[in-house]
């Protein structure tokens, strides 16, 4: 089987105190090791295994085996204390291991040790916990704001973490910094960091946990470079159509929208009273348009990123309206003839509301002439057909 890595530790340590490297009056808060251990005495393959360990009952900072000291090599785990901001003697730690294939875990609850390494070996049984996060996505809305997204579970709430990528170092919570565990976390399956710097590197993982607080596996860690801005995505308009005459709300579905401000366009024409609810979703007031089919636009305000558009995203419907009453007060009369009679030859006003309400005759070009006023005067006055529908 071969020597473990607490006894291979131990012998190193004895050769550097005879060598008086290490004084024997050290108390350093050093390594914590052990074996890890299924149900039936067999090791978890090394991509099976997640562990996550906190201090002082506060998850304000968390290590993970994937951190700079810290690792599980598919026999033995290991952690440096000294890896972490605070440690002394008598605090508290939390390390939760999770075999993520079996499902099994093991919570280890102690306070660091006055000695510069600690043996502590797990023994994973049967646990009730969410399950692993999965769908982990980061994209940078602006310089200053990152979205972050994931496949949300039904009763699961969410912490949320992050690290500088180039120190490979301990993660620290973004959606409670004071680390509490009393802070469920979000809700939602989003959440956006606010705290970018713009330039930086940073890597992300997060943590489910469930109504009785029991924590799961850490998600795959995100890298994400805030560097590099993502242009907006646009899905779906709800409605997807409306009169041509705009001037009503519709709500806009998509990704990566900025919540600090972003623009939409129907066609090339700007939108009013933009108001984005989340990464994933705004309302708008639609503008005025010719009736058809038209794209949609979204534009992040901070990074100037627009979304590629959404062809016939939208489409502007024609007003309803009757054949013959030009007019449009609900008959059709002498009174229309007189309207379409001054349009045609006075240079009046349109047919209301839209001018195919003039072409009486349903010509398919669309043309209003002469024709149409014979036909309305044929049926006003001599019973002849209907304006077509």
């Amino acid at each position: 089987m071969g020597q473990t890595l607490g006894t291979r530790l131990w012998m190193w340590v004895c050769l550097l105190l005879v060598a008086g490297v290490i004084p024997v009056s050290a108390q350093a808060q050093g390594n914590i090791f052990g074996v890890v251990q299924n149900a039936d005495l067999t090791n978890p393959a090394a991509s099976d295994l997640c562990w996550v360990g906190f201090l002082g009952h506060s998850d304000q900072e968390i290590r993970i085996e994937l951190n700079t000291g810290a690792g599980y090599d598919g026999t033995d785990w290991f952690d440096d204390f000294q890896n972490y901001t605070t440690r002394a003697a008598g605090i508290p730690y939390d390390y939760f291991f999770v075999n993520t294939t079996n499902g099994t875990m093991c919570h280890l609850s102690k306070t660091i040790p006055a000695n510069s390494f600690q043996q502590e070996d797990i023994l994973l049984g049967v646990g009730s916990f969410p399950t692993r996060p999965a769908g982990l996505v980061g994209r940078v809305a602006s310089a200053s704001r990152i979205n972050l997204s994931w496949s949300g579970q039904t009763g699961v709430t969410y912490h949320v973490y992050r690290r500088t990528s180039s120190n490979n170092g301990s993660y620290r919570r973004l959606d409670d910094p004071l680390g509490r565990l009393t802070s469920a976390g979000v809700s939602d399956s989003f959440f956006g960091d606010s705290t970018s710097d713009g330039i930086s590197g940073y890597t992300y993982v997060i943590i489910g946990q469930n109504p009785a607080g029991s924590l799961s596996a850490h998600s795959v860690p995100v890298p994400v470079s805030a560097s590099a801005a993502d242009v907006p995505l646009v899905m779906s308009v709800t409605p997807d159509s409306g009169p041509a005459a705009g001037g009503y709300i519709v709500t806009v579905h998509g990704a990566n929208f900025d919540i600090a401000g972003a623009t939409v366009t129907f066609g090339g024409k700007p939108a009013s009273a933009v108001t984005v609810q989340n990464p994933y979703s705004l309302t708008c007031t639609v503008p005025s348009s010719a009736p058809g089919f038209t794209a949609v636009v979204v534009t992040n305000t901070a990074a100037s990123l627009a979304s590629t558009p959404l062809v016939n995203g939208f489409r502007f419907m024609m007003p309803a309206f009757t054949r013959g009453d030009v007019n449009i007060d609900g008959v059709i009369d002498v009174f229309d003839m007189t309207y379409l009679l001054d349009y045609i030859f006075s240079d009046g006003p349109p047919p209301l509301p839209v001018a195919e309400a003039g072409n009486v005759d349903g010509d398919p070009a669309g043309m209003i002439d002469v024709f149409d006023l014979t036909y309305l005067i044929d049926y006003i006055f001599s019973g002849g057909p209907a304006p077509p529908p």
